[in-house]
């Protein structure tokens, strides 16, 4: 499950807007996951595993300006649906691509044990959506 969903009081205490806050979580384009979180008070994209974080910057309403630190690395255009899409756009590319919202699971929380009962754990959903597990 995505780590930071929830437009809480703790995000506007970051200086980010409910916007920003709505397309944290994780996100699929065919077999690859982006993961867009929050990091130091900034939204921060991380496209490819062997990448860094690229830092998000709004410039108008549901568009953002993905950064690398490094001047060598791509940058990319985000523009969110305001629901479940994301399209990127990598600087210097034709053609966009797009990226869906990953579900969050809906049958992992309650109570487990292992086979031999020795341990119990039980998976709940946190205040700002994550999950939690509680040994």
């Amino acid at each position: 499950a995505a780590a930071g969903e929830g437009a809480g009081a703790e995000g506007v205490a970051d200086g980010l807007t409910p916007e920003d806050l709505a397309i944290v979580g994780e996100w699929r384009h065919v077999e690859n996951i982006v993961t867009v979180a929050r990091r130091d008070g900034k939204v921060v994209i991380s496209v490819e595993t062997t990448s860094p974080s690229l830092v998000l910057e709004k410039y108008e309403e549901k568009r953002w300006k993905a950064s690398p630190s490094n001047a060598g690395e791509p940058s990319y255009d985000v523009a969110f649906d305001g629901k479940n899409t994301l399209r990127l756009l990598k600087s210097g590319a034709a053609n966009a691509f797009f990226v869906h919202r990953v579900a969050q699971t809906k049958t992992l929380t309650g109570s487990w044990a292992t086979s031999n009962g020795a341990k119990n754990l039980e998976v709940a959903r946190g205040q700002h959506g994550p999950l939690q597990l509680r040994a």
